[in-house]
């Protein structure tokens, strides 16, 4: 179980603000921004998978040799919660990278001319992805970023446990009540209890790929804008040079 390789050779979209309406650069800084973010975060979300794969495959080696060997006996103690470090961590990089895209059409809305540059139809296929391959994204990281929460009182309890009937990889049961999960990692599955649900992510490479398809889907959906401000910018510069020889004319 190595790793697997991981790279993208492509550069998110940049735009020239000299091409847009002066009112408009500020927010498309920002899409830029967020643009960027996207690529850091399914890089983030690669960074956990590793740490979640190198510690399995190390501790793998020192069960076979921690006999009489205190150095193996010590990687294995030392070592027990990073899984659940990459997992939990994890799952926050996706709520992250969710978000930054909720931001991205949040501020394409409100840029009349450069929201006519965007390929809506990508932009679309994007976020119909994100929903589809990531649902509850929101509550995953809640019953994350919340866990003690789930048991601070008996009404939180009642608020956050589960009841109903369970058939996944990590549990298989019917009928159960009152049922609450915090940061259960069965191979590579990561679930939750919040909100009366059992919500559930895999940190695996086929996440990570379903993410960047999402990163790529949305870069693809602002690559006419790229092309469209430089081009606006160059006329613009040209149409000064023009304005400015003309009126350097000696006048007879």
């Amino acid at each position: 179980m190595s790793p697997s390789h991981f790279n993208i050779p492509e550069f998110a979209p940049r735009f020239n603000k000299g091409g847009l309406p002066s009112q408009e650069a500020e927010g498309a800084g920002l899409i830029e921004t967020n643009l960027m973010s996207l690529e850091s975060y399914v890089r983030d979300l690669q960074s956990a998978l590793y740490l979640f794969d190198f510690t399995a495959i190390n501790q793998n080696a020192a069960r076979q040799v921690m006999q009489g060997n205190a150095h193996a006996a010590n990687f294995l103690e030392q070592s027990n919660g990073w899984q659940f470090l990459a997992a939990r961590d994890g799952a926050m990089t996706i709520y992250h990278f969710a978000t930054t895209l909720s931001g991205i059409n949040e501020t394409v809305a409100e840029l009349s001319e450069f929201k006519t540059l965007m390929n809506r139809e990508k932009m679309k296929s994007a976020n119909k992805m994100l929903s589809e391959k990531f649902p509850n994204f929101g509550e995953v990281r809640h019953a994350v970023a919340h866990v003690a929460d789930k048991v601070k009182n008996p009404r939180k309890f009642k608020t956050h446990s589960f009841s109903g009937s369970i058939d996944s990889r990590a549990i298989k049961a019917e009928n159960v009540s009152g049922l609450t999960i915090s940061n259960m990692l069965v191979d590579r599955q990561f679930t939750n209890t919040w909100n009366g649900k059992l919500l559930t992510y895999e940190l695996s490479q086929t996440t990570i790929d379903h993410l960047n398809c999402v990163r790529k889907e949305v870069w693809e959906a602002f690559r006419d804008a790229e092309q469209v401000t430089h081009a606006n910018a160059k006329i613009a510069r040209e149409t000064v040079r023009t304005t400015s020889s003309e009126s350097a004319e000696p006048s007879i």
